[in-house]
């Protein structure tokens, strides 16, 4: 037989390669389909399995069930779905010609509904289920879909400018027709690009109303400016950790066949894979329905639910798949809606399938994640928040294996440079670093004491001794330790150890007792090269962004 290996590239340069929400939409939508259901009626067309279905839990009801989808074994006719993800699917087809036709259809038909993403095929070698092994092929089908990928040309090149046209305005790519723009009665010159995915634009929006039960998301990708009125926007990017070691190594996770040989151990690896990828899957979702319940309308939704209309809730999903998860929403709830996805995510992972199969590799490991939060105004470009969740989302992922949230608000327009702000919030020569982030979810993770989100939220909370928006603490006190702690550490200290006796609430920001309280601490102890920390400003920044605490 011969695995068959399908792959988009470049998924998030496609996907955000504009600044307009409805082609982030419909881009999202178009890679889901060319791995799912371009694929899997191509597997129909040619005389495969028929497991597409408008309905996502039906397609992995189909993949997981043995009588529709049939193992494939030595010597038999016939094609196999080992994978069927957004933007990749693997196969194993009984001859290489049949295996040839269904990546021809895969492409063409990208080629003609999502002209610009990148999808390619690789078709290995032939081999046998009773003597190959199989985490080796698909190795060798990677490093060959990589080879071919060398050799060809990317989708840019499709898009050439001889004739002269005009350019199109969100895609920057030569323009083929001319659309009418929404709500005015002037039109615009388009790409077939750009085109596309607004086509796919509502049908993307669907599947995430779908994905969201019973809670109900926004019709439009213009809604949450124009229609719910969010003072703040946030960008959510949030992604698992480690995922990439486990598929690299995978056959270390399949639990070895007691007996039937080397075609036995082979079975396993492929229904071990199929069935973690799908549990991801569905990880991923739940977890983010349940996040989804944190979240309130906006003051204008509660209004029109009084008059009997349902409200919506201020967030749209833009990546939904596997363990990606990438939503733009009310900035204001941004991060109580983060923190609830991290921990249904690691707690759904810790009880369920892919628990086991993480411990059959490597007893006592677990699958967690991580999360950058770009907070913007309305009016800030798209594309630079986005660009600022993804570095924040590197650096979350420094703490891991331990799930982690960092985030930044953008207050001015001079560049969201995450390395540049950093770097303006250390004093003392570089050994005082005037925030904790990024803070990790793990109360019992002792790395990372004091940079926990439970020691944040009891931060705001001394801010806020009453319980609600406004602080127990004069503003004119706050203002002043702000102001200190550009000034180093020892300003900071004096300033607080000074205000300390009239302000108990700011007891809970204390380290140390007696003569050494301070605002700081140090996570290397007396080491003389060891970095001073403060939550502080992160407790002054983020209040208003934590209103639910």
């Amino acid at each position: 037989m011969h695995l068959v290996l399908i792959e988009t590239a470049g998924n998030q340069q496609y996907i955000f390669a504009s600044n307009r929400l409805r082609e982030n939409v419909g881009a999202s939508e178009l890679t889901y389909r060319a791995g799912t259901e371009y694929v899997l009626q191509a597997v129909a067309e040619a005389g495969g399995p028929r497991l597409w279905s408008n309905d996502q839990e039906e397609v992995r009801a189909g993949l997981l069930d043995a009588h529709r989808n049939r193992p494939l074994l030595d010597g038999q006719d016939g094609i196999e779905v080992v994978l069927a993800a957004s933007g990749k699917a693997m196969l194993l087809a009984s001859d290489a010609g049949r295996a040839r036709s269904i990546i021809s259809r895969v492409t063409q038909r990208a080629l003609e509904e999502a002209p610009g993403l990148d999808v390619r095929g690789f078709v290995s070698d032939s081999f046998e289920l009773g003597s190959a092994e199989l985490h080796r092929v698909v190795q060798d089908a990677h490093r060959g879909l990589e080879g071919l990928r060398g050799m060809l040309p990317g989708p840019q090149e499709r898009f050439l400018r001889l004739p002269v046209v005009e350019p199109c305005p969100t895609s920057g790519l030569p323009a083929s027709e001319l659309v009418r723009v929404p709500n005015e009665s002037s039109s615009e010159a388009c790409s077939l690009v750009s085109y596309s995915k607004r086509r796919a634009a509502e049908e993307g929006l669907s599947r995430m109303r779908q994905a969201a039960g019973e809670h109900r998301l926004p019709y439009s990708a213009d809604a949450l400016e124009h229609e719910l009125e969010c003072v703040w926007l946030a960008v959510v990017h949030a992604d698992g950790n480690g995922l990439g070691e486990v598929f690299l190594n995978f056959e270390r996770y399949v639990r070895a066949a007691a007996e039937g040989g080397q075609q036995a151990r082979n079975r396993a690896y492929i229904d071990t894979l199929r069935r973690f990828s799908l549990a991801l899957d569905r990880c991923t979702e739940q977890a983010f329905c349940s996040a989804l319940a944190k979240m309130v309308p906006t003051r204008k939704q509660r209004q029109a639910s009084k008059k009997g209309a349902q409200p919506v809730l201020p967030i749209l999903p833009l990546v939904l798949g596997g363990d990606d998860l990438t939503v733009l929403c009310d900035g204001e709830q941004a991060l109580p809606f983060t923190h609830e996805f991290l921990e249904r995510f690691c707690e759904l992972a810790a009880a369920g399938e892919i628990q086991e199969v993480l411990s059959c590799g490597q007893p006592g490991a677990r699958l967690t994640a991580s999360a950058g939060v770009a907070i913007i105004k309305p009016h800030d470009p798209f594309f630079t928040a986005y660009d600022l969740a993804e570095a924040l989302l590197r650096n979350a992922k420094r703490a891991k294996p331990a799930a982690a949230i960092d985030c930044h608000v953008v207050f001015d327009a001079s560049g969201p440079d995450l390395n540049r702000v950093r770097r303006q919030l250390r004093v003392d020569g570089g050994r005082t670093v005037l925030t904790a982030r990024p803070y990790v979810l793990d109360k019992a993770d002792g790395r990372y004491a004091n940079r926990r989100v439970a020691d944040l939220v009891g931060w705001i909370q001394a801010l806020r001794r009453d319980g609600g928006d406004g602080e127990s603490i004069p503003r004119s006190v706050l203002h002043d330790l702000r102001h200190s702690l550009f000034l180093g550490h020892q300003q900071a200290d004096a300033r607080f150890k000074l205000l300390l006796p009239r302000h108990r609430a700011l007891r809970s920001l204390a380290h140390g007792s007696g003569h050494s309280v301070s605002l700081f601490w140090s996570e290397a102890g007396d080491a003389p090269d060891a970095l001073r920390y403060t939550g502080l400003l992160d407790a002054l920044e983020l209040a208003p962004f934590w209103r639910n605490v």
